[in-house]
């Protein structure tokens, strides 16, 4: 994986499922956690920690960008 250095979100853009084994970069949301990402994701909470470099029990916090591995 390589860095990213820049990104734009278009919200008027249709969305299409990545396929699986893509990782998805996205901002986390207020009240979202390892655990409701990983479900609205097809992830597990472990693989998004993991990713993400967290110890278990990691929290997020609003606005941070966040690495999740998609399997769905």
């Amino acid at each position: 994986c390589g860095q990213v250095c820049a990104c734009t979100l278009d919200r008027e853009a249709p969305r299409e499922l990545p396929p699986p084994g893509t990782l998805v970069l996205r901002t986390v949301e207020p009240q979202e956690t390892p655990w409701t990402i990983a479900k609205a994701y097809g992830s597990r909470p472990r693989e998004i920690l993991e990713a993400n470099h967290l110890d278990p029990g990691g929290a997020f916090t609003p606005g941070q960008l966040v690495m999740i591995p998609f399997r769905r």
